[in-house]
């Protein structure tokens, strides 16, 4: 037996002995998570205070991605974050003025430059873990470490976060 698919074909649908439905042709989903400021995207992901946020990059000195981020951080009045970010340079400091109004007070992954230096003479409320690359990985991967939201730089995401 034929029957038209969704390009208007005859197909059989009967084939050895078994029934087959025809392709009903694609259709466009309305799903869309799309969100246009990292500031909603926070948002979405439930963003409150004392939570762990993680940077999975390696821009090094070129990063401007926890810069934004903590910035964005910032204007929606959130605080005592945790950093665990791959490395600190010294693209990052604005990460002083971050800690200075308390959006920052705990930090586990590499620190290096002026930030790093900012901490040494001036302790945060606790301790500075300093983890290697694969160190926060494998804290993360082992239960150690948390992460409540991440944090990557994409040049282009797909309508479902991709």
């Amino acid at each position: 037996m034929k029957v038209e698919n969704a390009a208007d074909r005859p197909v059989e649908i009967d084939i050895s002995g078994k029934t087959f439905k025809p392709f009903a042709g694609a259709k466009k989903h309305g799903y869309t998570s799309k969100v246009t400021s990292l500031s909603d995207a926070l948002k979405k992901c439930g963003l409150k205070d004392e939570m762990c946020l993680s940077f999975h990059h390696q821009l090094r000195n070129g990063d401007s991605v926890i810069n934004m981020t903590l910035e964005a951080v910032r204007e929606l009045g959130v605080k005592n974050m945790m950093m665990a970010q791959t490395a600190i340079f010294n693209v990052h400091e604005p990460v002083i003025d971050f800690i200075k109004e308390g959006v920052v007070n705990r930090i586990e992954g590499s620190i290096n430059g002026v930030v790093g230096d900012y901490i040494s003479r001036n302790p945060l409320p606790y301790p500075v873990v300093l983890r290697s690359h694969g160190g926060r990985w494998a804290a993360v991967k082992t239960g150690e470490l948390h992460p409540n939201i991440a944090v990557i730089p994409a040049s282009a995401a797909d309508e479902r976060g991709n």
